[in-house]
């Protein structure tokens, strides 16, 4: 496409956007800038416009909607009053003013326009985690706003493209949703919209300080219920115990016979108490709008394995677990307790037993002597002497007479014998 340069006759105005905006993107980047017109402009022409500096006067048309020219791509959405301008591979050259114009026919008319600076740097002040998002109607979406340090102190707004803005806190907007922002003071703030409309569908502005980046959201139509479901299609209860299974259905079942089906062999119970073939009981209610409930009480391990909540033709799977009670487990415990007493016990007493006959092995006689130049003597283990005296006769030294008239006599005197 040649390029030319568009004058500007500053004479008359027939209208311009109420502000300027800042975005500040990385190289090699993409980005989708929404901008709006009034419905009056539907059959104009738009395009996007480019100078280095500010001046709109010698600006250069980059594309016009509904073309791609080079980076560029402009689409016109005529039924949502707007054109979206996608730029590609962004990179620092980039950097400068950018229009969104409607073009207006006449010498002496100015062309409706809307001016951005955007500036192309490794490290931006302002970014999204993620610029488009999508939620369901009565639903809830989430979008993470990525700020600078220098921009800590600045005030945080979710703007949307029409010009209402949300700051920091819960508010509740005109279609019904609620918007909750939320500044984590870490260089991060984060708008989270519930209770979504269709009519919340749209673009929106992370807005921080001049800077702003835009998000685009998408709300569809919420999930169609359907006809049968279970809150929860796995269950479990104990021996002896109970469950609950609630079964939800559609308006057009509601006149329709509610059942509670045995996978295993086929059996079903229906509205009442029955008494099953395992010993336990099932108790099927429903309360007219639109939901039944199963109880089984007196569960038995045999009642375990699949079942079915069944209405008209339609149903839906529900698995049950049947555990032990608390009252077999601690039975069980306590078995296992004696068991094992009783393996220990013959290992206590054989270690009790080598250990007294190590005791009585280690046994000795004592023998203790009062006279230091005495011999010790061991005799019988079992006996123990506390004083042995020898005699000191004179009269044996002098005279070989009383020696051998006193040769029959005990030299020894054994005193305090003790049985051990």
């Amino acid at each position: 496409m040649d390029s030319f340069w568009i004058l500007i006759f500053l004479l008359s105005s027939t209208g311009s956007w109420s502000w300027e905006r800042e975005l500040t993107l990385p190289p090699g980047g993409t980005i989708t800038i929404p901008c709006h017109y009034d419905l009056k402009y539907i059959q104009h022409k738009k395009y996007w416009c480019y100078d280095a500096g500010a001046a709109f006067n010698f600006c250069k048309i980059l594309a016009y909607a509904n073309n791609t020219e080079d980076k560029v791509t402009v689409t016109d959405y005529p039924a949502q009053s707007l054109f979206t301008v996608t730029m590609r591979d962004l990179q620092s050259g980039d950097t400068g003013s950018y229009w969104c114009v409607v073009e207006i026919e006449g010498i002496l008319s100015r062309d409706v326009d809307e001016q951005m600076f955007i500036t192309v740097k490794a490290d931006p002040d302002l970014s999204v985690v993620e610029s488009s998002v999508s939620g369901q109607e009565g639903g809830n979406i989430s979008v993470q706003c990525l700020y600078s340090a220098g921009y800590q102190k600045e005030q945080k707004q979710w703007c949307r493209s029409n010009g209402r803005w949300y700051t920091v806190g819960r508010t509740n907007t005109s279609q019904g949703s609620a918007v909750q922002i939320s500044d984590d003071g870490r260089r991060s703030f984060r708008v989270e919209m519930s209770g979504l409309q269709k009519s919340d569908a749209g673009w929106y502005w992370c807005k921080t300080g001049k800077l702003q980046i835009p998000v685009h959201l998408s709300v569809s139509d919420a999930s169609p219920d359907p006809d049968l479901s279970v809150k929860e299609s796995s269950v479990s209860g104990q021996e002896g115990g109970s469950v609950s299974v609630q079964c939800l259905y559609s308006a057009g079942y509601h006149k329709e016979q509610k059942q509670w089906c045995r996978s295993k062999d086929g059996s079903c119970y229906t509205v009442g108490r029955t008494n099953t073939a395992q010993g336990s009981a099932v108790q099927i209610s429903d309360d007219g709008r639109r939901s039944f409930r199963v109880e089984m009480s007196e569960l038995q391990k045999s009642d375990a394995g699949w079942y079915w909540c069944k209405t008209g033709k339609l149903q839906i799977p529900v698995h049950l677990s049947v555990s032990e009670s608390h009252s077999a487990q601690r039975i069980v415990a306590g078995c296992l307790a004696v068991l094992l007493l009783l393996m220990l016990l013959p290992a206590v007493a054989t270690w009790l037993l080598r250990k007294r006959q190590a005791t009585t092995e280690g046994s000795q006689v004592k023998v203790s002597e009062e006279d230091p130049g005495c011999e010790r003597h061991t005799t019988d283990p079992e006996l123990s002497y506390s004083s042995v005296l020898f005699k000191q006769d004179e009269q044996k030294k002098s005279s070989p007479e009383t020696q051998n008239s006193s040769a029959s006599e005990d030299p020894v005197i054994y005193s305090t014998l003790t049985d051990t």
